[in-house]
């Protein structure tokens, strides 16, 4: 699942059927590569507060609502120092991203996860340069990353070589006349 699509999906309690709140943001511990938390924002208009709910304690997640068994699983407040080391959703899809060699491969656009345990799957880069966002994006799986931190991600070179080449065929696929 895309980590993106989770900001705002709801929350519901399966044993009373509320509607809980809408996740306001995810954090990850980059260390291990996975997702730990959301923070459910309660929406109440004014005075609303957050709250955090551990991806332990998650039933399910679909296409429309995180489900969890019940609103006690709703934990502390969001600045609780045990969630401070966590990186926020927009810190973690605004990451550099660098190949081992020390090039600029461009910035994270989003993560992957597997919705049982929230651990990455893939990471997801917008390639550097001005067309970088209209271009495709470079896949890389989670585990092949050489280490992510919260200020740089950095990834083998070979996929980096791969990006080159993929851009070099496409532009040759340009450049040659049409067949027949």
């Amino acid at each position: 699942m895309d980590i993106k699509s989770l900001k705002g999906i709801a929350v519901v309690a399966i044993d009373d059927g509320a509607r809980l709140g809408s996740v306001q943001d995810v954090l990850s511990d980059l260390d291990q590569r996975c997702v730990r938390a959301f923070v459910v924002s309660e929406g109440k208009l004014f005075g609303g507060s957050n709250r955090i709910l551990d991806i332990g304690d998650v039933q399910s997640i679909g296409a429309d609502a995180v489900m969890i068994q019940s609103r006690d699983l709703l934990k502390a407040d969001r600045d609780d120092s045990r969630y401070q080391a966590y990186s926020n959703l927009s810190s973690l899809t605004s990451l550099r991203v660098v190949s081992e060699t020390g090039d600029l491969v461009g910035n994270m656009s989003t993560v992957h996860f597997k919705t049982d345990d929230g651990t990455f799957t893939d990471l997801e880069i917008g390639k550097h340069g001005l067309l970088g966002s209209f271009q495709s994006k470079i896949v890389v799986p989670a585990s092949a990353a050489v280490s992510m931190g919260r200020d740089v991600v950095v990834i083998p070179h070979d996929f980096t070589d791969q990006a080159r080449e993929e851009k070099s065929a496409t532009a040759e696929n340009l450049e040659a006349p049409p067949a027949g």
